[in-house]
């Protein structure tokens, strides 16, 4: 049987109810046209289903993409939902897209974005080299890098 679960930890069980109810029962409408999910929310911000409410194999849930599941298409992995409007406790569909894992690390306030927006070193001169792994690197700065490296060497040998 259901469990309902209300915003103060009360327990209802409930003979049947449709997600959709379920949904209009913990969410409401912002003035930005957010539906903000008022249920438990884990610590990174995001709507969680409770352990009375998880599947069955005992995995958390989480309600932003069981809900666009229900509403739109089904999220394949290894993609992630993306918040158009910035806010992780809105389950809207219409504002939630399918992106990849590097798009949505792109879009947000992040240190991946932040990095890959650089187009220079710490010291001024331009990132022109690129080496097997990904990694940017100066071509400067790593040639005068090998130059001490190799003069200290010299001193210790």
């Amino acid at each position: 049987m259901p469990i309902l679960i209300d915003a103060d930890g009360k327990r209802h069980k409930v003979s049947s109810i449709t997600v959709d109810e379920y949904i209009a029962h913990k969410s409401r409408y912002d003035e930005n046209g957010c539906l903000i999910w008022y249920g438990k929310i884990n610590p990174q911000g995001y709507p969680e289903l409770t352990k009375a409410q998880a599947n069955k194999s005992g995995f958390w849930l989480v309600y932003h993409y069981m809900w666009y599941k229900h509403t739109t298409t089904r999220v394949k992995r290894p993609s992630q939902l993306d918040h158009l409007c910035r806010v992780r406790a809105c389950i809207q569909p219409t504002h939630l897209e399918v992106v990849t894992a590097r798009e949505n690390l792109m879009r947000g306030n992040t240190l991946a974005r932040r990095n890959a927006e650089k187009t220079h070193c710490p010291q001024g001169h331009p990132y022109d080299n690129v080496n097997v792994n990904g990694d940017r690197g100066c071509k400067r700065c790593l040639a005068e890098n090998v130059r001490r490296y190799r003069a200290k060497k010299k001193v210790l040998a």
